[in-house]
């Protein structure tokens, strides 16, 4: 009986390789808890800022730490004013019961002159816009921060600012994100 041990030896290498692959590959989840992102706004009473409470994020960064996949998603339901009121009115201008998520996804990271973008898709309320967000990524092995600051158009998304007392109460079209996230290695 005739054995074939080259193809025994190319499967075993390819499945050290590939175990050696996966263990250079690291994944990251976020810190719900110290992660913090807050979208700041303006009406023609008064500024406004509403923090997210709630979001879901995960990173995967290859065998030299450079960011390999990204993705977060934050439930509407998650982004508080401590107004009750203007909760409800956002809730409402993101189209919360249609499309309960906000969600970006990474498709790739550029050096532009010494400092990080981050390309991907931004889906607000059942629209998706290609982005093009500054941020800088720093870290240990252990744990990334990621930290940026990017302007949103609402309209951009299909989201018609919302309004107050009858409309007599406006909000402008763009908002502010300040992003600082913070990965931990898993």
């Amino acid at each position: 009986m005739k054995t074939y041990k080259t193809p025994r030896i190319i499967l075993l290498s390819l499945f050290f390789l590939g175990f050696f692959y996966a263990e250079a590959q690291s994944n990251y989840e976020i810190d719900k808890e110290a992660s913090e992102i807050l979208v700041d706004g303006t009406s023609n009473l008064h500024d406004w800022t509403i923090e997210v409470n709630t979001l879901e994020g995960k990173m995967l960064l290859d065998e030299n730490q450079n960011i390999k996949s990204l993705s977060l998603n934050i439930p509407v339901k998650g982004l508080e004013s401590g107004k009750k009121s203007m909760n409800k009115n956002t809730y409402e201008a993101l189209k919360e019961e249609e499309h309960p998520n906000i969600f970006f996804k990474l498709d790739k990271l550029e050096k532009k002159d010494n400092n990080d973008v981050a390309l991907g898709k931004l889906s607000i309320a059942g629209h998706t816009e290609n982005v093009s967000i500054p941020i800088q990524f720093t870290g240990t092995e252990g744990n990334k921060t990621i930290k940026a600051e990017y302007t949103i158009n609402m309209v951009d998304y299909g989201v018609e600012p919302p309004t107050a007392l009858f409309g007599s109460i406006k909000t402008g079209e763009t908002v502010t994100v300040k992003v600082n996230l913070i990965y931990r290695n898993q």
